[in-house]
């Protein structure tokens, strides 16, 4: 990634962000699989699963109020503005953090009705 930044050349800066995101995806692949290894039997997965849901629920319903306060702040910032790129940002920010909340809410009970 350093000689990307150095030479400014697009391919290999391409190849390098990729190069992250692979190694970052094994890495967590690698982690993952020790809890899958260790969980011998079925009731063993569906308490890693439904601890993974929880976790996902709590960070999604903590993100969601701070998303939805800085989509409000670019709203403002385009009302200032006028630039459209901040109308832009606002509304996917702001229906981001709408349809994040609603999916924290509804994935539980959609996992737990199966």
């Amino acid at each position: 990634m350093v000689m990307a930044l150095i030479t400014k050349n697009g391919q290999w800066m391409k190849w390098a962000t990729g190069s992250m995101i692979f190694s970052f995806v094994s890495m967590m692949a690698m982690r993952l699989s020790v809890y899958f290894l260790f969980s011998s039997d079925v009731f063993s997965f569906m308490n890693i699963f439904t601890d993974f849901l929880d976790l996902f629920k709590a960070t999604a319903l903590i993100f969601t109020p701070f998303m939805l306060i800085a989509g409000i702040r670019l709203r403002r910032i385009h009302e200032s503005t006028k630039q459209p790129e901040y109308y832009r940002w606002s509304n996917r920010v702001i229906t981001g953090s709408c349809l994040l909340c609603m999916l924290a809410v509804l994935a539980p009970w959609l996992f737990a009705n199966m």
